[in-house]
């Protein structure tokens, strides 16, 4: 009967957890600040949540394309398609580089 609880309460943690990881990049994702997406995007990419990462690199790539920052991003992005195993888009993105 206490497995049950203790259960209960474990999935209840972890499910709150994914759900505020989820609302965080929401937002993230909505902010018009190029800045924060850029951090963000790199965060995610070490943490090697490539997916989310790619998300926020394809949203800012029209936005940095010729500042310092637009030659790491299409780096970035690459090796985001490359490690997830999207293979053509990441072998079309090296060609860019």
């Amino acid at each position: 009967m206490q497995d049950q609880v203790w259960g209960k309460l474990l999935l209840g943690v972890m499910m709150a957890l994914f759900i505020s990881s989820c609302s965080n990049f929401k937002k993230i994702e909505k902010n018009e600040d190029w800045r924060v997406k850029y951090e963000a995007a790199l965060n995610y990419y070490n943490k090697k949540d490539y997916y989310r990462a790619a998300i926020l690199f394809e949203q800012i790539r029209p936005i940095v394309r010729g500042l310092p920052e637009g030659e790491k991003v299409e780096f970035y992005l690459a090796y985001c398609q490359y490690n997830e195993r999207t293979y053509l888009l990441a072998s079309n993105q090296f060609r860019v580089l």
